[in-house]
C-alpha cells in the first residue's frame, strides 16, 4: 500500500483500535476505540475498495463510510449470532480488522491504473482523492443527520432499556477474612434487582440473642461489603455468623440467609 497514506493509516488505527478492545479493561477507552472501527474504519477501507477509481467529494465519502459500517456491523453480527461459536467480542473484533486490512488491500490495487494506459485517473493519482472542503446545504444536513443517528444508536446500544418481565434477585454472601489473620467475617450483598432495594441486614454471632442489625439500600448493580469482627473462644472451638436479610418493601420472612464458621 505505498503512496497510498490513506489506507496505511486506516489500517493501522483499525489494528490499533482491535488491540485495544481485546487488551484494555477500561470501558471508557474500548468504547472510543469500538466506535472508530464499528462506525467508520470499516465503512471507510469498503468505500476506498469499491470507489477505488472515482474522485469521491469528502461529504459522501463520509456518508457511505457510515453507512457501509454500518451495514457491515449487522451482517457481521447476524453472521457470528449464527456461528458455533457465537457473537464475543474477539470474534466480531477480528472479523471487522480482517474485513477492514482486506478492503484496504483491494483498494490500493484497484487504484493502480492500468498498464500500457492511463486508466481512470482518481484517488490514485492524488493519494486520498480528497477533495477541498466544498460544502453545500443538502450535504451539510446529510452529514448532520448521519452523525446524529450513529450517535443516538451508540447511545440506545451503550444504555441498559428496563424489562418489566424480568425477574429481579439479590446475591448474600459470607467468608472468613483470612487474609488479615482470622478473627472476622465479610458478609457481602449484591443487587440484580430492578430497581433501588431497601434491605435490612442481621447479623448473629455465636450465641448472641440481639443480632447485630443495619438498614441499606442498593441500586441495581451495586454490592456492600461488612466485615464484622469475631471474639475468638478460649477453647479454640469455631464461632458460628450467621447472617439475614430482609426486604423492607416487602415484610415478612427472610429474603436471603447464609452462615460462616469462624475458627
Amino acid at each position: 500500500m505505498r503512496n497510498h497514506r490513506d489506507l496505511v493509516a486506516t489500517s493501522i488505527a483499525a489494528g490499533i483500535c482491535a488491540a485495544i478492545i481485546l487488551v484494555i479493561p477500561v470501558e471508557g477507552v474500548r468504547i472510543p476505540a469500538a466506535l472508530g472501527l464499528c462506525l467508520f474504519l470499516v465503512g471507510y477501507a469498503l468505500t476506498a475498495a469499491i470507489f477505488a477509481r472515482l474522485t469521491l467529494e469528502w461529504t459522501h465519502r463520509l456518508l457511505l463510510s457510515l453507512a457501509l459500517s454500518l451495514a457491515t456491523l449487522v451482517i457481521s453480527s447476524l453472521l457470528l449470532h449464527l456461528s458455533p461459536g457465537g457473537l464475543q467480542t474477539g470474534s466480531w473484533t477480528g472479523l471487522l480488522l480482517g474485513i477492514t486490512l482486506a478492503a484496504a488491500l483491494i483498494a490500493a490495487r484497484r487504484r493502480e491504473p492500468a498498464a500500457g494506459g492511463t486508466g481512470l485517473r482518481g484517488p490514485a493519482a492524488g493519494g486520498t482523492g480528497l477533495r477541498g472542503p466544498r460544502v453545500s446545504p443538502i450535504d451539510a444536513a446529510l452529514v448532520t443527520c448521519a452523525l446524529a443517528i450513529a450517535a443516538v444508536a451508540a447511545v440506545i446500544a451503550l444504555t441498559p432499556l428496563p424489562a418489566q418481565d424480568a425477574v429481579g434477585y439479590t446475591r448474600l454472601w459470607a467468608l472468613p477474612a483470612e487474609e488479615v489473620g482470622g478473627g472476622s467475617v465479610r458478609i457481602g450483598i449484591a443487587s440484580a434487582e430492578q430497581d433501588l432495594t431497601a434491605y435490612r441486614l442481621e447479623v448473629r454471632v455465636g450465641g448472641e440473642e440481639r443480632p447485630l442489625s443495619s438498614s441499606l439500600a442498593l441500586a441495581p448493580g451495586q454490592e456492600r461489603v461488612l466485615e464484622i469482627s469475631v471474639e475468638r473462644r478460649s477453647n479454640g472451638s469455631a464461632v458460628r455468623v450467621s447472617a439475614t436479610l430482609y426486604r423492607l418493601t416487602r415484610p415478612g420472612p427472610p429474603y436471603r440467609r447464609v452462615e460462616s464458621w469462624v475458627q
